[in-house]
């Protein structure tokens, strides 16, 4: 078998065209589902980071990991491994293999072919370009391009957007108060216009309520990829993970509580601008929760 030489990219691309598909935006997790003779469905992962730079795979099927042996006969495994050695054969002849490119990379793509490509097919300069990409009309607000995420079907501008936002209008931010204890993490940050008038935003993570709000969208997560994660409930009808998915939820609570302060600074700084730019955009949860405050001032008295 030839030495492996693929790169990341090269390798992501490889499991793209053997069946595998991303379940992140960065591309550090695949996934891929097959079914032993048995019709048991078994689920195929692999997982890059700093150890593993070109991934390592696992599989289980339901709650078991499938040895070494065992996963390499998997119709998937053994597909990928056949034509990796065929690509780093191509590879070693000079020919250029397809790269697989993150979600916001090709994004990033997207928009600048957009900006570089005219009706009568003139070109312009990257310099152009990056300034083109944050030049904002004083007299209207552009439509998000490239920092956006959709929420219930309609496209909203991310942390990023409306920072580039606030920059184009000289708004400048600052962290007026922050906070963490054993309770919350929380921030008060204020933004302010080139006249001196401002806007103060508060963000508050109260660990109680992130704790549910984690484990509803852990089971979610585990759910959408065919797992299982709930091995019963208690007594007051809270769902008891498996010893796998709550080793998952710890680990994913205690990582957002190492970066809760940062998490709240960028969503106030958000916000504040948004305010200030008279954009005001609310979570979801937030408008249900008025709506359902004033449902019940309205309702008779019992």
């Amino acid at each position: 078998m030839a030495t492996n030489t693929l790169t990341p990219e090269e390798t992501k691309a490889l499991l793209e065209h053997c069946g595998f598909k991303p379940i992140d935006d960065v591309g550090n997790k695949w996934r891929a589902k097959e079914r032993d003779d048995a019709e048991n469905e078994i689920e195929i992962g692999r997982n890059f980071n700093s150890q593993y730079p070109t991934g390592r795979f696992w599989a289980k099927k339901g709650s078991d990991f499938l040895d070494q042996s065992e996963m390499e006969e998997l119709a998937h495994v053994k597909r990928f491994y056949s034509l990796r050695e065929e690509w780093v054969k191509k590879k070693q002849s000079g020919e250029e293999l397809p790269k697989w490119k993150a979600k916001v990379e090709a994004r990033q793509e997207a928009i600048t072919r957009a900006f570089t490509s005219t009706g009568s097919g003139k070109s312009v300069s990257r310099r152009e370009v990056e300034h083109q990409k944050i030049t904002v009309p004083s007299t209207e607000m552009p439509s998000p391009r490239g920092g956006t995420y959709k929420v219930g079907g309609k496209e909203e501008p991310d942390a990023w957007q409306v920072r580039q936002w606030g920059n184009n209008a000289r708004i400048s931010t600052q962290i007026i108060k922050s906070w963490q204890d054993d309770k919350e993490a929380g921030v008060i940050v204020r933004a302010i216009a080139p006249d001196g008038q401002y806007v103060d935003a508060t963000v508050i993570h109260r660990y109680d309520v992130l704790k549910d709000m984690m484990l509803l969208d852990l089971i979610r997560r585990y759910e959408e990829n065919g797992i299982n994660p709930v091995e019963g409930y208690d007594e007051e009808g809270r769902p008891i993970l498996t010893e796998n998915a709550l080793r998952d939820f710890f680990k994913r609570f205690i990582r957002f509580k190492v970066f809760a302060v940062r998490d709240a600074v960028s969503k106030a700084e958000r916000v504040a601008i948004l305010k200030i730019l008279n954009r005001e955009w609310r979570e979801p949860e937030e408008i249900e929760a008025e709506m359902m405050e004033a449902r019940s001032l309205k309702s008779p008295s019992p």
